[in-house]
């Protein structure tokens, strides 16, 4: 009796759970949407959008003529394909030919005024140059050979009475042959740095001769020894320059210096004075 019980409760849940699942899937059969099926066939799609845009061209360039002037015609229109080097327009130059030849006879002119002036005047002056060079220079030719013919006399003056002359510093004197008396210097006073002053002396004979000037305190400015195989160191009227610098090559300043020349057992001093 028991197991005929088990056996009716066992077909009972069968039963309940094969019409759980045969709900769902007749509601699934039900929602499914109908499809629509065409035949497949090849072709191109065609269609055309219209929008509003902006084109630029690929390239583009503003034309500037070096010279600016009224265009006398144009060979393309806006909008028109260009080539690089291509004529696109004439400009009007009439008033730069009219110019041009304003120019030339200008020109003209000017060369034929330079052809008149050159052959009436620069003729003249450049013989009116050369005579007044010519009569200059026989002028100083004469004045030359008078020069050198007193110069002469002087000093066959000098010789004759027995002392030699000084013609070269200024007025003309007769200087006496001793060496302390003739020992001088000129231009005095000079410009040191400037100018050299000469120092002159007269010599019996060959012989070493010893420069020193000092300043006023007794300090050695300047030193110069002069051997006799020197000219400087001949027999008669001597020379030698000092430019009014100290031996550190500086510039001394203005004042009295007191120059000593020793040459032969023979000792001259005189003042030679620096004003700048």
């Amino acid at each position: 009796m028991t197991n005929r019980l088990l056996a009716v409760a066992a077909c009972l849940l069968l039963y309940s759970c094969g019409k759980k699942e045969e709900a769902p899937a007749a509601a699934e059969r039900e929602a499914a949407t109908p499809v629509q099926v065409a035949k497949v066939t090849t072709g191109s799609i065609d269609r055309v959008i219209e929008a509003d845009a902006v084109l630029w061209p690929i390239q583009q360039s503003s034309l500037m003529p070096k010279i600016s002037a009224p265009v006398r015609q144009f060979y393309v229109n806006r909008g028109d394909h260009v080539k690089a080097g291509q004529l696109v327009a004439t400009l009007e130059n009439r008033d730069l030919v009219a110019a041009e030849h304003e120019s030339t006879a200008n020109l003209a002119q000017a060369q034929a005024g330079y052809r008149t002036v050159s052959q009436a005047t620069v003729t003249e002056d450049l013989t009116k140059a050369q005579t007044d060079a010519n009569s200059t220079k026989q002028a100083l030719e004469a004045a030359q050979k008078v020069y050198d013919s007193r110069v002469d006399l002087l000093n066959q003056l000098g010789r004759a009475v027995g002392q030699p002359l000084d013609i070269k510093s200024g007025p003309l004197v007769i200087l006496s042959s001793n060496f302390q008396e003739y020992a001088h210097n000129y231009p005095n006073p000079f410009s040191a740095g400037n100018v050299e002053t000469k120092i002159a002396y007269f010599l019996d004979a060959p012989a070493n001769v010893t420069l020193k000037i000092y300043d006023i305190t007794g300090e050695l400015v300047h030193e110069e020894s002069i051997a006799s195989g020197d000219p400087r160191a001949q027999a008669g009227p001597q020379e030698t320059t000092w430019d009014g610098r100290n031996d550190k090559g500086e510039v001394v300043r203005n004042g009295v210096y007191v120059c000593m020349l020793n040459a032969g057992g023979k000792s001259a001093k005189f003042r030679i004075a620096v004003a700048k």
